[in-house]
């Protein structure tokens, strides 16, 4: 049995998380981000920062943390740039059972892992996430998002429904699954990579983690960029041709109006996928 930093022993109903934190220039939010995890009730967790060549404070704080909590491990990417490079450099460090994912700018809430983890374990699932809640850079809550109850392959390449903030797979059951080092939406052709091995993803009924909207992220590219990386996922690593994916477009530009515009409607929608 492998035994982690706080010398408590893993067992078969409290595995060992790798909790997953690529990080770039996130000096305002990363301490956030780091204690949300260190404050879960669910302690048999280990956190590796990985820094993406940062210029301000980050790797720093990432450091000082590392030097107070054993469980925190911060290293440098040494993988491709971006956070597919950053993700993957952390994930060939990962001890854990169970692979989860928070970006240095996105919070969780402290039952997150407890909550999640017991679902895993007592429903045997390999592949799971959660509703999320969304905040402003300055952290005011815009909106809960709500998920379905689950999804496969074929509701994935409709959109993606799988928040990263709350995203966790066995790597037991599945191996560890290397993120697709793309520019964008790596997150996105990661669960269909995944979803391509596995039957479904399971949600838990529950808002676990927080997403920080911001100026800078794939919007920031305009519509053209936005279909680029959607085809490019369903296609490469959705299993699609080219025809077929030309088919889901009209649902997944649906899809994407109804959430953005009239989220009210989406989370109904959402909602009776749990009836």
């Amino acid at each position: 049995m492998r035994t982690i930093e706080t010398g408590r022993r893993e067992d078969i109903d409290n595995p060992l998380v790798s909790v997953i934190m690529p990080a770039f220039n996130s000096e305002k939010y990363i301490d956030t981000a780091i204690e949300s995890v260190i404050s879960q009730t669910y302690d048999q967790w280990e956190l590796i920062i990985c820094d993406d060549g940062s210029t301000d404070n980050t790797l720093e704080i990432a450091n000082s943390y590392q030097r107070i909590d054993r469980r925190v491990r911060a290293v440098k990417n040494i993988r491709g740039k971006g956070a597919s490079g950053a993700r993957n450099s952390a994930l060939e460090l990962a001890r854990g059972r169970y692979i989860a994912f928070l970006d240095s700018d996105d919070y969780w809430y402290p039952h997150k892992l407890a909550k999640q983890i017991q679902f895993m374990v007592n429903a045997k699932l390999s592949f799971t996430f959660s509703h999320h809640d969304v905040v402003n850079e300055d952290g005011t809550r815009i909106r809960r998002v709500l998920s379905p109850r689950k999804v496969n392959i074929h509701w994935m390449r409709c959109l993606n429904f799988i928040p990263c903030v709350t995203a966790i797979y066995d790597s037991e059951e599945l191996g560890k699954v290397w993120q697709p080092e793309i520019k964008k939406r790596n997150d996105y052709a990661l669960w269909l990579t995944i979803l391509r091995q596995t039957t479904d993803a399971w949600c838990v009924d529950d808002a676990l983690g927080v997403y920080r909207s911001n100026d800078y992220g794939l919007a920031s590219g305009g519509v053209g960029e936005l279909l680029r990386y959607y085809f490019l996922c369903i296609r490469q690593y959705g299993g699609l041709k080219k025809y077929t994916a030309l088919l889901f477009l009209p649902i997944y530009l649906i899809f994407i109006i109804v959430k953005k515009k009239t989220p009210s409607l989406y989370n109904f929608a959402m909602k009776l996928t749990w009836r």
